[in-house]
């Protein structure tokens, strides 16, 4: 899943960081996260470093990746790439933080590219 970083900020920051802390349960869905930032690769440490980020992020400074993929600059909004299949659908969601990255786990898991059968989401989380 690749998915808009937006602008180098603390509201992209907040995005990234959740999607970064929750990275194990994306793995368990045999997803790869991957945010893609209109920034240079030397903006994109800086921003990572400042907001202790470790997930995978590529520089696209001119935007080329982002536009190739449908990603318009809007943080909310998330690309699915199958390995096999190619681009399978380009989703946007919630603006919470928190919310999106449920969000995302769902509609990747209804589009049927996991065969995890593990509850996803608030109800998983509680029992």
């Amino acid at each position: 899943v690749m998915f808009d970083v937006g602008p180098l900020s603390d509201r992209s920051s907040a995005l990234v960081s959740e999607l970064d802390r929750r990275e194990v349960e994306f793995g368990h869905q045999r997803i790869q996260l991957l945010g893609v930032a209109e920034a240079t690769a030397t903006e994109l440490r800086e921003f990572a470093a400042e907001h202790g980020i470790d997930a995978a992020l590529i520089a696209d400074p001119d935007g080329t990746i982002g536009r190739k993929y449908g990603l318009d600059g809007d943080e909310h909004r998330a690309v699915v790439v199958d390995l096999a299949l190619g681009v399978t659908a380009l989703v946007g969601g919630p603006e919470d933080p928190a919310a999106f990255a449920a969000w995302l786990l769902r509609a990747v898991a209804e589009l049927g590219l996991t065969d995890d059968e593990t509850p996803i989401g608030p109800q998983a989380e509680h029992g």
